[in-house]
């Protein structure tokens, strides 16, 4: 008898049972007819994944959507960057063209020039800034509380004055040099309005005025030393000067009136760091000093230190003042600090930190921070006393 699988055996498809070509009684599975591919089309789809379809939706929405701010931020601190690139150069071009480095034009006082223009010293570094001091500002920044101060000057016919007229002068001459112009407003259809009306409450301004700027001058060491050992700096017909704009951005400029006309303290404070160092330009501060003052990247600081002059010509030391761009702030836990005072490190770009052998005493510089500060740009410019 052959089994199933013989080369004779068939299987014959009745639907119900088969019999075997050599076996009566013989039973088969039951089979069914093969599924064609139409069998397997779906007709729909489930609840099920209509719901995850619509939550992955509404997560790739949601991401768009905070994408948006972002995005606006990102483009403003674009434009901002762009306008007080554009108000820097502007400021040298004033700078330039109205003579602003020459010391005759300089005012320590209403009609007294600085001390040390006259005198047979080093000239140290100071800052032009008439749209504070025509307001009646204190002559020192950031104020005569700080350890490490520069002198704050003006300009000729821009000095404070008690007279009302005359200060308004004073004021309007300082504005048309230190604040930038050509930010101007858009309309309602974009267009940019130029012309001022005859009634001052009905007209537009040509611009809304939001950048003005400072200078800090920092007269070369090398040709001032040289000025210094000739006895009298007008021997020295022309000096090199490092002159840094910086460049403010809705300024605050009034001194407050109950504290000496100094700066107000949410605008400019100088602090004292816990650390420095001045090969990576890290800085660190305690939470306690921090905790009134905000520190954010893309913020501009100044250092200040004291450094030696050279001991076989002049002796002593010199006032020394650089602005540095934050590009990281934030706490970093450490072991040997306590959880209520973890330090606030603060990580800086900019020029390289003169060495420990020039700094007079110890590393730590002194730290001012000015509030609205969005760029500084320095360039060596050349001053010729003999251009009125």
């Amino acid at each position: 008898m052959r089994n199933h699988f013989g080369t004779r055996g068939r299987w014959r498809r009745t639907g119900r049972k088969v019999r075997h070509a050599d076996q009566e009684h013989a039973w088969a599975p039951q089979r069914t007819a093969p599924v064609t591919w139409r069998a397997r089309l779906r007709r729909g789809i489930s609840l099920l994944e209509v719901l995850f379809a619509v939550f992955i939706l509404s997560m790739g929405m949601l991401g768009l959507g905070a994408l948006i701010p972002v995005g606006n931020y990102q483009v403003s601190q674009g434009l901002r960057s762009d306008h007080a690139a554009a108000c820097a150069r502007a400021a040298f071009r004033q700078i330039e063209a109205c003579g602003l480095l020459n010391s005759d034009f300089w005012r320590a006082a209403p009609g007294n020039q600085p001390d040390f223009v006259n005198n047979d010293t080093q000239w140290p570094t100071f800052i032009l800034d008439p749209l504070f001091r025509a307001r009646g500002g204190q002559a020192v920044y950031p104020s005569d509380e700080a350890p490490l101060n520069i002198e704050r000057l003006t300009l000729t016919r821009m000095e404070y004055s008690t007279d009302n007229d005359e200060r308004q002068k004073a004021i309007a001459l300082a504005e048309s040099i230190f604040r930038w112009r050509d930010d101007l407003p858009g309309g309602e259809n974009g267009e940019r309005p130029v012309l001022i009306g005859s009634d001052p409450t009905t007209s537009v301004s040509p611009h809304e005025g939001n950048y003005s700027w400072m200078a800090m001058i920092t007269p070369s060491p090398l040709e001032s030393t040289v000025a210094a050992k000739l006895g009298n700096p007008a021997q020295a017909k022309r000096l090199m000067y490092n002159v840094a704009v910086i460049v403010f951005y809705k300024r605050e400029i009034e001194p407050n009136p109950d504290d000496d006309n100094r700066e107000f303290p949410h605008n400019v404070r100088q602090l004292e760091p816990v650390e420095f160092n001045p090969l990576t330009l890290t800085l660190a501060f305690d939470s306690s000093v921090t905790a009134e003052t905000k520190i954010v990247p893309g913020q501009w600081i100044m250092l200040s230190h004291q450094i030696v002059n050279d001991p076989d010509d002049l002796g002593g030391t010199t006032p020394y003042h650089r602005w540095y761009r934050v590009v990281s702030a934030g706490n970093r836990y450490r072991a040997t600090s306590s959880d209520a005072n973890i330090p606030l490190f603060v990580q800086l770009e900019g020029p390289p930190w003169p060495g420990a052998g020039v700094l007079a005493t110890g590393d730590l510089p002194a730290v001012t921070i000015h509030q609205g500060v969005v760029g500084v740009y320095e360039r060596t410019m050349e001053f010729d006393p003999n251009r009125h």
